[in-house]
């Protein structure tokens, strides 16, 4: 429950951030932080990576669960889509092992 608060929280911020952006670009108005002495190009930088990192993870984590919650909530699919996978994968892989092809798409759905 913490680590979902977070990251609902931090999906916030950033959607947050991102308009507070969109408004000034289209005032005509410069960052916020370009008139804080010693805030410089690479500072912006090096903050918008973190950002930017911090919610590709909580992203990557949220898709995780939406993942994990379709194939438990839709079980009359599930075994389709992964078949249908399995099938695709076969098509480009003939030579793999089934547990190859197992391998790749639980890599599949837990790295992506």
């Amino acid at each position: 429950a913490k680590r979902e608060t977070e990251a609902k929280m931090a999906l916030m911020l950033s959607v947050r951030r991102t308009g507070m952006m969109v408004a000034a670009r289209a005032a005509g108005a410069r960052s916020s932080t370009s008139n804080i002495k010693g805030f410089d190009e690479r500072e912006r930088a090096a903050e918008t990576l973190w950002f930017n990192k911090r919610e590709e993870k909580l992203l990557r984590e949220l898709l995780q669960k939406m993942k994990i919650q379709a194939d438990t909530h839709d079980a009359a699919n599930a075994p389709a889509v992964v078949a249908a996978e399995t099938q695709a994968l076969k098509a480009i892989m003939p030579r793999a092992s089934e547990g190859e092809i197992a391998r790749l798409l639980d890599w599949k759905h837990t790295a992506f």
